[in-house]
């Protein structure tokens, strides 16, 4: 017999739709499109994970590997189930002893309820714990499974060149990769791992160079502050216990979700703080920033989804009231501000995916 599943391969969080062939001995896992052969279980090595049930999948692992397949279907989960040898079978114990699992049961209700308690703790000390090299990962993965339309070229020019020109004028000394996602969506993103997406929109809609320049230093804040991973460790640490514990089928899932990527109202400050300072250091005028929260104020009532975030944590008419205080306090007298484009790189950078005609 075969029966569809997904599969994850315990080393990503990438589920693959697949094909089980199931014989008295082997569960054979194949992909579901293209037909490659993904892995062989053997059924004595073969375990449950979550029994299912007519509102919730059933989860099936693999020895000691952290091997998932989900079972949607509860016919197909009980066919596979019965051919397990009763020894393999990690969950019977606990279909067979109700007051043992009501135990359970508590037993989880309570260390989630502590695990609320200490979180805003815990959240900030495993953040600043992620190594930098896992923070990548996760900004690599969300970046090519969401961002499907970044542009190579502007004009017959590459688009790193001009991104570069961006990103020294700002901040020359910082390490980080700026994208340009071909949508018509006005917004810029910072990922993990020091990677920075700007939405194609924001360059056509931005009316000066400063306005641009402001959303950036912007996210860059957010970069320096890690704020990505905080959001990551935030949104996903509380579910990821209590699907871990209650066999949720979608935690796996839940890392493609780059909505992830939220910040409180003190990211916010704390980003537009960054800004600020950055902005007057480079010589690049910071009120650039209140112009394009003015504009974002005006959207207000008809805002697209997109950039709800921005408006929202916190209100815009005090960002602006705080952006402005913030630049009283710490412009010089008669600073000189400069563009730091010229009128060609500014050109360039709002033509910025169209192609050399």
């Amino acid at each position: 017999m075969n029966v569809t599943a997904r599969y994850f391969d315990g080393k990503t969080a990438i589920s693959h739709d697949v094909v089980v062939f199931v014989t008295s001995e082997s569960l054979m896992i194949q992909q579901k499109v293209g037909k490659k052969m993904l892995t062989r279980w053997n059924i004595q090595d073969t375990h449950i994970i979550t029994r299912a049930i007519s509102t919730s999948a059933g989860v099936f692992g693999y020895g000691e590997t952290d091997e998932r397949l989900i079972i949607e279907d509860i016919l197909d989960w009980k066919e596979i189930s019965r051919r397990l040898p009763r020894m393999g079978n990690k969950a019977s114990w606990i279909s067979f002893h109700p007051v043992s699992l009501l135990i359970m049961t508590l037993v989880s209700i309570a260390i989630v309820t502590a695990l609320y308690e200490i979180h805003p703790m815990l959240t900030n000390t495993l953040a600043k714990n992620v190594p930098e090299s896992w923070e990548n990962n996760i900004g690599e993965y969300v970046l090519e499974s969401q961002f499907a339309n970044i542009c190579a070229s502007s004009q017959g020019e590459d688009t790193s060149k001009i991104l570069e020109i961006l990103k020294n004028a700002l901040v020359p000394e910082k390490s980080l990769t700026i994208y340009v996602n071909n949508t018509k969506e006005m917004n810029a993103l910072a990922l993990p791992g020091k990677h920075i997406v700007i939405l194609k929109g924001l360059f056509t809609k931005a009316k000066s160079q400063e306005e641009l320049f402001g959303v950036l230093a912007h996210e860059i804040g957010h970069i320096e502050h890690r704020h990505a991973i905080n959001g990551i460790v935030n949104n996903l640490g509380i579910s990821l216990a209590i699907s871990t514990m209650f066999g949720s089928s979608k935690s796996a899932e839940m890392l493609s979700a780059y909505k992830m990527l939220s910040y409180s109202r003190d990211h916010e400050y704390e980003a537009d703080a960054f800004a600020v300072k950055a902005l007057i250091d480079a010589d690049i005028d910071p009120r650039g920033l209140i112009s394009f929260f003015k504009m974002i104020e005006g959207l207000e009532g008809n805002m697209p989804q997109f950039l709800e975030m921005v408006s929202t944590h916190p209100a815009t008419k005090e960002r602006i009231s705080r952006i402005e205080q913030m630049i009283k306090a710490q412009e010089t007298k008669n600073h000189k501000y400069t563009k730091p484009l010229s009128k060609k790189e500014w050109k360039q950078l709002k033509a910025i995916c169209k192609k050399e005609k």
